[in-house]
């Protein structure tokens, strides 16, 4: 729900030629929002899956927090 907005803060940076603050911690954060992002994805059309693997699934979907914050805080 937030990568829409943070795609849109990213345009606005680069057309008003302002630097960004941290460029490789957003790029990377960017790459590992992607992968974990990916990785929830494919679950979600899974059904009957086992309660470990839901574990699992529900802690991946936590991770991608962790980038998501990294993009927010970084990105003034």
């Amino acid at each position: 729900m937030i990568l829409p907005a943070m795609g849109v803060e990213r345009a606005h940076r680069r057309f008003s030629r302002k630097k960004v603050f941290g460029y490789h911690f957003v790029a990377f954060s960017s790459i590992a929002i992607a992968v974990l992002g990916f990785l929830v994805w494919r679950h979600m059309f899974v059904a009957g899956i086992s309660v470990y693997a839901a574990a699992v699934f529900s802690v991946l979907s936590m991770l991608v927090a962790i980038p998501s914050a990294v993009k927010v805080s970084t990105g003034r």
